[in-house]
C-alpha cells in the first residue's frame, strides 16, 4: 500500500474558528495514528510552544513545521531538527524599513538552543499587543527597551502586524530589495480580521520546502495537504492532492485540488478518514 503523509495547516484549517481543536478531530486522528499507522503532521506559522498548547492531547509522532517552515521540530518534544535562518543584512534592512514606517516588528531569534521572541515594548502596536497578550506566560517572550536592542543576528523570522494598507505598502517596498534573499508572505489574521501579517523568513523557509522535509522524515510516497491562507499555497504546489477549506480565501480555493467543508465542521479529519479508508 502506498504510504501517504497528511499535512495540515492549523489556524483556519485544523483548528476551529475560536482557535481550539475539537474533540472529534483529536479523537479521530489519535485513533487513526494508534490503530492504523496514519502519518499525520502539521505546518503552521505558530511556534511549537503555541501549537503544543492548542493541540494538547493530539498524538503527533513525526516531525512538524513551525514558523512557516523556518524550523522543523520533533512533533513529540519540540527538539529542533532543521533551521533556516535569515542573513543579518536582510534583518537590518527590514528593521530599518519598519522603523521608518513606524511599524514595530516581532523578531524571532534562535539562541542558546531555542527560539525567543523580541519586540520593542516602548513602541508597541495594537497588533503586537494582541500577539503578546494572547501569549502571556509563554517562555519565549523577551521584550527589549529600544530599537537598537532588537537582534540582527541569529534571526530566522520576522512578523509585522498592522492594517491592510500599511502592511501591503511595506511588503511592496521590501519585494525588490529582498528578491532572492527572503520569503515574503502577506495574509489576513484569522482572529483579528482588521489586522494583516507581513511575514519574512529565509528563502528556504516556506511550506513547500517544509512539506518535502516532512515527507522525507515520514518516509511517505504521497503528500496530501490542507490549508486556508496564502502561506499554504507553496505546499499546495508540491502536494499530490490539496484541499482548501470552505472558509479559505479565493486564491487558496482556486489553487486546491478540491474544496471541502469549513474548519468548524471538522473537515480536515473527515477528509483524512475518507481518503485513508480507500
Amino acid at each position: 500500500m502506498t504510504t501517504t503523509l497528511y499535512l495540515s495547516d492549523l489556524d483556519g484549517t485544523l483548528l476551529a474558528s475560536d482557535g481550539t481543536l475539537s474533540a472529534v478531530t483529536r479523537t479521530t486522528i489519535n485513533r487513526l495514528v494508534a490503530d492504523e499507522g496514519l502519518l499525520f503532521s502539521y505546518a503552521t506559522a505558530r511556534s511549537y510552544e503555541s501549537a503544543r498548547v492548542v493541540l494538547a492531547g493530539l498524538d503527533v509522532r513525526i516531525p512538524v513545521a513551525v514558523y512557516g517552515g523556518a524550523l522543523i521540530v520533533d512533533g513529540r518534544n519540540g527538539e529542533v531538527l532543521a533551521r533556516h535562518g535569515l542573513d543579518g543584512s536582510v534583518v537590518a534592512l527590514v528593521l530599518a524599513e519598519c522603523r521608518a514606517r513606524q511599524l514595530p516588528p516581532l523578531v524571532y531569534e534562535f539562541r542558546d538552543g531555542r527560539d525567543w521572541v523580541r519586540w520593542n515594548r516602548a513602541e508597541e502596536s495594537a497588533g503586537t499587543r494582541n500577539y503578546t497578550v494572547s501569549r502571556a506566560g509563554d517562555p519565549r517572550m523577551r521584550p527589549v527597551d529600544s530599537w537598537a536592542e532588537l537582534p540582527e543576528t541569529d534571526v530566522f523570522y520576522l512578523t509585522i502586524i498592522g492594517g491592510r494598507e500599511a502592511i501591503e505598502q511595506a511588503a511592496e517596498a521590501l519585494v525588490a530589495p529582498l528578491a532572492g534573499r527572503a520569503h515574503i508572505v502577506v495574509q489576513r489574521d484569522n482572529y483579528f480580521p482588521d489586522e494583516y501579517w507581513l511575514e519574512i523568513s529565509a528563502v528556504e523557509a516556506n511550506k513547500a520546502v517544509a512539506a518535502a522535509e516532512l515527507q522525507r522524515h515520514a518516509g511517505a510516497a504521497r503528500l496530501v495537504c490542507f490549508g486556508d491562507n496564502n502561506n499554504d499555497l507553496p505546499m499546495f504546489a508540491v502536494a499530490d492532492a490539496s484541499f482548501a477549506m470552505a472558509n479559505a480565501n479565493a486564491m487558496v480555493r482556486g489553487a486546491a485540488s478540491a474544496v471541502v467543508a469549513a474548519n468548524d465542521d471538522d473537515a480536515v479529519v473527515h477528509q483524512i478518514a475518507l481518503l485513508h479508508s480507500t
